[in-house]
């Protein structure tokens, strides 16, 4: 029998050592929310880029470039790759730059690929195109004098038509759209590279931190640059290249939240922040950001961002990582979200390729200012292989599986989350799982003896966001009961045989069965009585409702003063059972049976004199 109780207050799902959980909350958007998810495409998305002009989505994957309708999402059409790659986008001249271990240049209205080139293996790091010339920047090397170049490439033709040498291993690159200028960020070094029309002379711009990302707000000539610790944005003017604000980008987040990646809508000046902090077997993958120029300015310190909205992940994004390069940490190759001005959405790369995740399971996701098209939960349902008893108990640890569904018009199922817990009164939490997709397979084992059992506690949620959360108990008993006789002695020269049962946490008694002196089994129903005047041998075993059945043991009902088993009454029992009355030790079972001869049910000096005058034939 499975018990479901819905709505469970699911507050802890954290993957720690030893499998125990900790706290961490799951996601839901602030009452104000504008931003929904509200279309997810089964691509196995690496990176996306957009041309604006023709509306046209690129989805790098790892079959190919899908080109994908603005408004429908239809794809038009594949461009063959035999490797995932990275798309730019030259708007003005409609060309299409794929870049992998080869540069391929693609004519963005027939597809036809008008040339390619072998790049070199450290190439490719940041991209970037003015609408005049393609540039790329290389991995640089270790040695801290090292200097790296930008290549440009001439648009229909891969030809370089210039190397620019840098002054520090380079990162992002980003180029003024119409101009011949670009900004170069640096992996070591806080400041910004600003390279001339002559790209030879370079302007270094002073910043406080690291920059590991760009975004270039073409209207407004902002340069925004994201520091990499992921807590400050620092804007420059492409007017005159000086550093006009520096944002605190951490007011607005969880605590722990860093800022990962952004991107910039042209058409409107917000930027989507993607933060996520490490939270390893949850469903917390980190939130998107939505802020539309609101600064917070305090009495002191920095001013921040006001964040509008913001929407939550089950997942993190896909950001591609490079993770060989020869600086301090990984760069992203990819932002892993892109805005489409023409039309408001936010496309992201969703479902991060880790060691547990299928590429099958990556998606295009799309966000925009729409009311919600899913606003139902998942429905659940558990299953459990095998079959119960007629009581309903099993006797062995279940698999159960978790199968969500939908609802008709919904986005789908994306994950399922959740843990083994015990113990009401002190909830222990054991075997956090996270499970792409819409079923979950989860091994229930069977409590130990004295052990509480345990249930399981799951949380369902959909592309939307929507949670279904729950509770699932088992009547598992793999664990017999236990036995234990009592001896009572009598005057009348009876003793009084009482069979007491145990079967802690489990599923009950079911049956209590003896027999005597290899007689027929009987089924015990209460007390009974045997001659205390020679011994006897009691067999006896118990039988759970779950089906377990004790193993039969057998026990011999002594003779009435026979404390120590020698088959005669003598001195020895009279000491023995003085031991007994004055608290030396506590009497087992026989000789509780053999030494009480008043039948009080306990043994005493009475008790002493009552077998010594039997001794002395008194």
């Amino acid at each position: 029998m499975i018990e479901c109780v819905k709505g469970h207050p699911l507050k802890r799902l954290l993957f720690l050592p030893l499998f125990l959980l900790t706290a961490v909350g799951f996601l839901s958007p602030p009452a104000s929310a504008k931003w929904n998810v509200t279309g997810v495409l089964p691509l196995q998305a690496r990176s996306v880029a957009v041309n604006p002009v023709t509306n046209r989505i690129y989805v790098s994957t790892p079959n190919g470039v899908r080109v994908l309708d603005g408004l429908t999402h239809e794809t038009l059409h594949t461009i063959p790759t035999y490797e995932p790659v990275h798309v730019s986008v030259d708007e003005k001249n409609n060309l299409l730059y794929l870049t992998g271990s080869e540069l391929t240049l693609v004519d963005g209205a027939t597809y036809r690929v008008l040339d390619s080139t072998v790049l070199d293996p450290n190439q490719h790091l940041g991209r970037a195109t003015n609408g005049y010339q393609f540039f790329l920047t290389d991995r640089g090397c270790s040695a801290p004098e090292c200097k790296s170049f930008i290549a440009a490439y001439v648009p229909r033709y891969l030809t370089i038509t210039n190397w620019m040498t840098t002054p520090h291993v380079p990162g992002d690159l980003v180029a003024v759209p119409n101009t011949t200028q670009m900004y170069v960020s640096y992996a070591r070094v806080p400041a910004v590279g600003f390279f001339t029309s002559s790209y030879n002379a370079v302007i270094e711009i002073p910043v406080q931190g690291i920059v590991s990302q760009f975004a270039y707000d073409a209207k407004n000539r902002i340069l925004y640059a994201l520091e990499r610790d992921g807590k400050h944005l620092t804007l420059i003017s492409n007017v005159d290249n000086k550093v006009t604000a520096r944002y605190d980008l951490t007011a607005g987040l969880r605590a722990g939240e860093g800022i990962q990646s952004m991107a910039l809508n042209q058409a409107t000046g917000e930027i989507a922040f993607y933060a996520r902090k490490f939270s390893e077997g949850t469903l917390d993958g980190g939130r998107i950001y939505r802020w539309t120029g609101g600064i917070t300015t305090p009495a002191s310190g920095e001013p921040s961002l006001k964040y509008e909205d913001w929407i939550g992940l089950n997942r993190p994004l896909n950001l591609w990582y490079v993770a060989d390069l020869p600086y301090d940490i990984p760069h992203a190759l990819s932002p892993g979200m892109t805005y489409n001005p023409a039309t408001g959405r936010l496309y992201a790369t969703y479902g991060e390729r880790g060691f547990r995740t299928n590429p099958d399971d990556l998606r295009l996701i799309v966000i925009e200012d729409r009311p919600p098209t899913d606003t139902l939960p998942p429905t659940v349902t558990i299953t459990v292989e095998g079959s119960p008893n007629e009581a309903g108990w099993y006797r062995t640890g279940v698999w159960a599986t978790i199968t969500a569904r939908d609802n008709f018009n919904g986005l789908g199922v994306d994950a399922i989350a959740g843990w083994l817990a015990c113990c009401d009164d002190a909830v222990s939490r054991y075997n956090s799982f996270t499970q792409i997709g819409n079923q979950a397979r989860v091994l229930v084992p069977a409590p130990p003896a004295n052990a509480d059992p345990l249930w399981l506690e799951y949380a369902v949620r959909d592309y939307a966001g929507n949670e279904t959360t729950g509770r699932a108990t088992f009547k598992i008993d793999a664990v017999p009961p236990v036995t234990t006789p009592r001896f009572a002695g009598s005057p009348s020269g009876l003793t009084q045989v009482a069979l007491e049962v145990e079967d802690r946490k489990g599923s009950g008694v079911a049956s209590i069965w003896y027999h005597l002196d290899g007689g027929q089994e009987i089924l015990y129903t209460g007390p009974f009585t045997v001659s205390s005047e020679r011994t006897h041998e009691l067999t006896y075993y118990a039988r759970d409702i779950a089906g377990n059945v004790e193993a039969a043991k057998t026990m011999t009902v002594r003779l009435s003063g026979d404390l120590n088993g020698d088959l005669r009454v003598d001195i020895t029992d009279v000491v023995r059972l003085l031991q007994l009355a004055l608290g030396q030790s506590a009497p087992t079972p026989q000789e509780l049976g053999a030494g009480d001869r008043d039948g009080n049910g306990s043994l005493d000096v009475n008790d002493a004199v009552l077998l010594l005058r039997r001794i002395a034939g008194i």
